[in-house]
């Protein structure tokens, strides 16, 4: 029978100084020196000295959210552009990242606008009413961004019609996707539930989908009549 080998309190402890293994956080002069060092870089960086390790990613997220909300550039292409990652383009979009390194801040502010081949804007009615026609296809946000190549929150901001003008090319996209699924059923039941809950228009019912004067041909949303999409469903389990 073999004798366990004994093992060292150097092997145990979790050592951080190199001269004194015996201290798990270090010897006591070692993390003085440590406490000067860092209070001396904070210092040097508060004077511009040196640079710091991590800065405010604000001027970053208000840039991101410029080049996507103006200028139709997805989260993914500003990734690209600028050598980061996209999950760090992402994080510092929604707020999840507040702080980043000065490398990855300067690399997305030096993203320059790129806007589409056509870059003429026109009004997002059109866009919105088709997106709306979809949802109510059971077409789900998320459906429709794969199938635009485009981020899921961009096409949630067109389809509420939050903003006025779309780009050309984006408009083009959604028309033609439209006119592709018209007709057609989604994988989404709840996206069509939500739908008519909020009374959007199905895509047959216009006649003039562009022109804010149409009204939909035929066609009340539930709020407008006696029973409504939740009252019909129970008639229909009853």
């Amino acid at each position: 029978m073999s004798t366990p080998t004994a093992i060292s309190p150097a092997h145990t402890l979790r050592g951080t100084c190199i001269q004194h293994p015996r201290y798990v956080a270090g010897c006591p002069g070692c993390r003085e020196r440590a406490r000067v060092r860092r209070r001396a870089r904070y210092r040097a960086a508060a004077y511009g000295l040196i640079d710091p390790k991590w800065l405010p990613a604000s001027d970053a997220q208000a840039h991101i959210n410029r080049l996507t909300g103006i200028y139709g550039m997805s989260h993914r292409q500003i990734a690209r552009t600028a050598h980061v990652r996209r999950q760090a383009v992402l994080d510092i979009a929604h707020g999840i990242q507040q702080h980043a390194s000065p490398r990855t801040i300067a690399a997305i502010l030096n993203v320059s606008p790129q806007r589409p081949a056509h870059t003429g804007r026109v009004p997002a009615l059109g866009a919105a009413r088709r997106l709306q026609g979809l949802a109510v296809a059971a077409y789900s946000v998320r459906d429709i961004a794969r199938l635009l190549d485009a981020e899921p929150q961009c096409v949630r901001r067109w389809q509420l019609h939050t903003t006025p003008q779309i780009s050309v090319r984006r408009h083009r996209q959604i028309a033609e996707l439209a006119d592709c699924l018209d007709g057609t059923t989604g994988p989404s039941p709840r996206a069509q539930r939500q739908a008519r809950v909020k009374g959007w228009a199905p895509l047959a019912v216009w006649d003039d989908i562009d022109n804010p004067s149409d009204t939909p041909r035929g066609y009340l949303p539930w709020y407008l009549t006696a029973a409504s999409p939740r009252t019909v469903n129970q008639r229909k389990v009853a």
